[in-house]
């Protein structure tokens, strides 16, 4: 039973983390016709969806190697997950202070 509770733990995360991104790209694609202060929810929206993305493939990651005891079917399965990857990886960092310095010079979008 402790298996199955750390592969319920590891799915919820999943799921968690799918929620995340959806509703935070939902509600940023929602207010795509409001032009004003757009910049920084959309910075905001990429890294969201981005460090989602990073902790999905961790914990996919986690998942297989918990779930999947056999070494080569494992190794088909890592090897299956880079394949259907979407290549999302920006410059995170750059991206953070960008947002940062939005928020720095307009404090009044925090409000």
């Amino acid at each position: 039973i402790n298996r199955e509770q750390q592969y319920a733990r590891l799915l919820a995360n999943i799921i968690t983390e799918l929620y995340t991104m959806e509703s935070t790209y939902m509600r940023t694609s929602k207010l795509q016709h409001r032009k004003q202060n757009q910049k920084w929810k959309d910075l905001a929206t990429d890294i969201i969806c981005e460090q989602c993305f990073q902790y999905l493939k961790q914990q996919t990651i986690s998942l297989i190697s918990a779930a999947i005891l056999d070494e080569k079917e494992r190794f088909v399965a890592f090897a299956n997950i880079e394949n259907y990857q979407i290549p999302l990886y920006s410059n995170l960092l750059l991206k953070k202070r960008q947002l940062a310095q939005i928020l720095i010079d307009q404090p009044k979008l925090l409000k």
